[in-house]
């Protein structure tokens, strides 16, 4: 019964060594799953004139904190800032850490801002703004009226690891932003 189920399951495993002699004893071969190729998961540069910040924040008891760290085209560190921001959902405090990034390039005069972060959902807000939530559109919609041109991407967290640890650090402090 076991080597009739095995062979008739359509599971995928990625078996070992001990895995493999307890399917052999069984006379089960396993059905191996295919990988893609394996992708380094690094932090890529911004081209010129852009200055790039990766952005993260970090979510305790619907009390939100975010990081974010500006770069150069040759990765020098530019400036970097964390914050506790309040209570917020998740989404809205995906959002705020774009909305506070692009507030902070405004104020240094960067008017090329190429903004990474993990959040696929928040980073499509870029194309419709409709997303962003009513209490905060105003706001989004001033980022944009500051004559910079800003552009974003995903980068996956592991390739996010300094903002990761800089927006959970300030879950201890008490003012908020």
């Amino acid at each position: 019964m076991v080597t009739m189920s095995g062979h008739a399951s359509n599971g995928h495993c990625l078996p070992t060594t001990f895995d493999i002699s307890h399917l052999d004893r069984f006379h089960i071969s396993p059905f191996f799953r295919c990988f893609k190729d394996i992708e380094m998961i690094v932090w890529k540069p911004p081209t010129h004139p852009y200055i790039k910040v990766n952005t993260n924040h970090s979510l305790h008891n619907s009390n939100a904190a975010c990081g974010r760290i500006f770069r150069d085209q040759y990765g020098a560190f530019m400036g970097g800032f964390s914050a506790n921001i309040g209570v917020f959902s998740v989404f809205e405090a995906e959002i705020m850490r774009f909305i506070i990034s692009i507030e902070m390039a405004a104020r240094h005069h960067w008017r090329f801002l190429w903004i990474e972060g993990d959040s696929t959902s928040a980073l499509f807000a870029f194309s419709m703004s409709s997303l962003i939530p009513i209490r905060w559109r105003n706001r989004w919609h001033n980022c944009f009226s500051l004559g910079m041109q800003v552009f974003s991407s995903h980068i996956f967290c592991e390739g996010n690891g300094c903002t990761d640890k800089l927006s959970s650090h300030d879950h201890l402090v008490t003012d908020v932003v």
